[in-house]
């Protein structure tokens, strides 16, 4: 009931850059914080939001990032715990780390390919269609996904790319369960 999948995308972002940055297993970034602490620009929390609104707006509040275990995800957006905010934080606190910077990149295929390789996984919007929700596993390829600017309405992981069935396709890490597609992934 919560249309949260820009903070999951985003959580999951962080998550995946954290690990990459310092070798250790992924752990869990708050996605009720990212609604919480974010409602700049297009972000309204369960009524949806945007990605790059909620890592600028981390970035610009030099937020210290909190643990999904010490600000669990509820599915409901509110106000930010203060004591978050690097200008009011407590020194027993404890936290993951903060967004130094973060950036756009070209959308063509080769230079996501190459975002991919050099910085890990990607923030992505996606078109999502009725048969969707259908998808258990292999490349998924419905013709009615065109993937037009005004379509991309849900926000997802972009984790690779990999050939299916000789088909190219990219790998993406979804937010509807592990039950959902492949394990989460389509």
């Amino acid at each position: 009931a919560c249309g949260s999948c820009w903070a999951f995308s985003t959580a999951e972002l962080l998550e995946s850059a954290f690990a990459i940055k310092s070798g250790k297993d992924t752990t869990e970034v708050s996605v009720n914080q990212i609604m919480d602490c974010t409602w700049e620009g297009d972000n309204f929390g369960c009524q949806g939001g945007e990605v790059a609104w909620a890592l600028s707006a981390m970035a610009n509040k030099s937020l210290n990032i909190a643990y999904e275990k010490n600000y669990p995800y509820i599915g409901l957006s509110g106000l930010c715990e203060t004591k978050y905010l690097k200008s009011q934080q407590d020194p027993s606190l404890e936290f993951i780390g903060e967004l130094d910077e973060c950036f756009h990149i070209p959308k063509t295929r080769d230079m996501v390919k190459r975002a991919l390789k050099l910085y890990g996984p990607l923030a992505i919007g996606i078109n999502v269609v009725e048969s969707m929700s259908l998808y258990v596993n292999g490349a998924f390829n419905d013709t009615t996904c065109t993937g037009a600017s005004s379509d991309l309405v849900h926000a997802v992981l972009l984790t690779g790319w990999k050939v299916i069935d000789g088909l190219e396709t990219w790998e993406v890490k979804n937010s509807w369960s592990t039950y959902w597609g492949d394990e989460g992934y389509v």
